[in-house]
This record gives C-alpha cells, structure tokens and sequence, in this order.
C-alpha cells in the first residue's frame, strides 16, 4: 500500500502488508480514525495514515479472498472472508468482534464480492458457484446486525443465472445490487428482502455493470459492458437516459461534479461524460500508449487513478 500527496503526486510512504511477490487485486481500501484497512487475495490488513505504520496483517491462503470492496464505519471494519464469511473486527489491531458464514453449506466457490452499511445493518453479496464448473451460478444479497452478525433475511437470485460483482447500494427504502450475470440492476426492499424492480433488457440496450455502480441522490450512474453509460431512476429503476460510450464494453464509473468517468473494460481508456447534455468525450492529455488500470478516486475537482507507469491526477470538472 502507498500513499502520494495529492497536490503534486509526492510518495509519502509505502507500506509493506504481504509477503509474495504478486500484484494486489484490492477493490478498495477503507478508511477511518486515522487508519487505512485492505483485504484481498494476498493480505488482510490496517496501516497508520500518518506515517504508513503496519497496524496488523496476515496472508490469507492464495488466491482465497474475493478482492471484494469493505466498509470502515466508527471502530469496526467489515470485510468479507476466504470463507465465505462476514468479519467484523478492531481495525486498530485485527481483533475480532464477529464473523458470520453468509452462506452455509456452501459447496463450491462462494465469493464475497462486497459489504455495505446503513444504520444497523450489514448488507453483502456474493457471486456463489452452485457446482464445480460454476454452471448453475446465483447471487445472495444478505442482511446482518451490524453489532452482532445475526442474520436477518437473505435474497437469491431466481433462475440458474444471477450473481452480484460489487456492493449494495442503499437509499432508505432500497439495497440496489448489479446482477452482471442477469445484465440488470436489482432493487431489494432493505427491510423484507423482497424484489421490488429490475431494470429491463431490451433491443435498446442492457444494463450489465460488471463492478459497483454510483448512487448520486436519487440518480445511479452505470457503465455497461452493453458499451452505454446509464442514468437510473434509483427509486423504479427506470432509465432517465443512456449514452453510447467509446464503442467498448465497459466495466466502471465514477462521478465528478459535472461530469461522469467511465472506464473500459479490465482497463483502458476513460470515457468522459457531460452530466447536463449527455455527450461523450474521450479525456484530455492522456497520452495514446498510456491506460488506466483501477477505479476512479475524485476529491472536489480532481480525480485519482492508477495506470501505466504510476498514479494519475486528472481536472475532473
């Protein structure tokens, strides 16, 4: 893990967290109370923002963990597990305060692909192999007390086709969830666990987000591997507008304040979006033999990214 200056891209510090030589594959690193936490195939594990101090880490099992996005919220970090399960534990120390397995009697891969939070409840999905070729596959949203890890309801997709590669989004009403198996996004009731929308597949268009989508008020912003960028009403799930991107599939987006960054798929190039008109823009002073390689992180009118040779920062309007 490494941390860099924000105003001239400066390394600060660079932390050691795991012992093979591999590339991390960490969705996100959660942060709070001063501390930075990651999980993914190679290690588990906080550091000091200050100074890049190791808190704790251990390394997993190869390959084991699903790389899936975490939630640091007060004193606890919640990170899904090789095991199938929820962990909540003391980010200062790695101490545990619970763990729950969110799919029991799980026979074959069972990833959690992210944990979310709202009020006092832990929500996770999880893309889950229902045999050794991963034919049938399904997706679990599940519902945790977030201080205890008691389970209050799950929901599984229909059919032999479902699974969740990303985190819940939730409004007050809503855990909204990218089914990329299904090509749709799902809204679930957070209270019930029943199916409220689904957006629709038609000759038009479908809405597959292959990582977790933007919540902006009422809005959801998606890139589609259908090429499109979206705009859903995150109430109905019914589609404000869509606009064709690049001509790639595309994999993920994230939100500036008037405009919208889309990246290609497993990388590339972004794609810009003007939030009022809906025109699509490729970025400026990207040099041709250059890409970008992880999601976008925006703060006021910059946004962060990593890519060939280092670590980007773009005006991000």
């Amino acid at each position: 893990m490494a941390a860099f200056n924000e105003q001239t891209g400066q390394l600060l510090w660079r932390a050691k967290l795991w012992s093979r030589e591999w590339d991390s594959g960490s969705t996100n690193i959660a942060t709070g109370n001063g501390r930075a936490c990651m999980a993914d195939q190679l290690t588990v594990g906080c550091v000091e923002i200050a100074t890049g101090r190791v808190l704790w880490s251990y390394d997993p099992a190869p390959s084991a963990l699903a790389n899936g996005e975490t939630v640091y919220d007060r004193d606890t970090w919640y990170y899904g597990g090789p095991d199938h399960k929820v962990h909540a534990v003391d980010p200062s120390n790695g101490a545990e305060r619970w763990s729950t397995d969110i799919t029991p009697g799980a026979r074959y891969s069972s990833r959690i692909f992210g944990v979310s939070l709202h009020g006092d409840t832990v929500y996770a999905t999880t893309v889950r192999w229902m045999s050794a070729t991963g034919v049938p596959v399904v997706g679990d949203l599940v519902a945790l007390n977030r201080e205890t890890g008691s389970i209050y309801w799950t929901y599984t997709t229909p059919g032999s086709k479902g699974g969740f590669q990303g985190r819940a989004l939730l409004t007050d009403k809503l855990a909204i969830v990218n089914d990329a198996y299904a090509h749709s996004l799902v809204g679930i009731d957070r209270w019930s666990g029943a199916e409220v929308w689904r957006t629709a597949k038609d000759a038009s268009g479908f809405l597959s987000s292959e990582t977790t989508p933007v919540l902006v008020g009422d809005t959801i912003f998606a890139a589609s591997s259908d090429t499109q960028i979206y705009a859903v009403d995150a109430n109905s799930g019914s589609v404000f507008w869509k606009v064709r991107g690049s001509g790639d599939a595309l994999g993920g987006i994230d939100v500036c304040p008037n405009t919208l960054v889309a990246l290609e798929f497993a990388g590339g190039r972004p794609v810009l979006v003007d939030r009022k008109t809906h025109r699509a823009m490729p970025p400026d002073g990207l040099p041709p033999e250059k890409n970008i390689s992880s999601r976008f992180g925006v703060s006021g009118n910059r946004a962060y990214a990593a890519g060939t040779g280092g670590v980007y920062a773009f005006e991000c309007d």
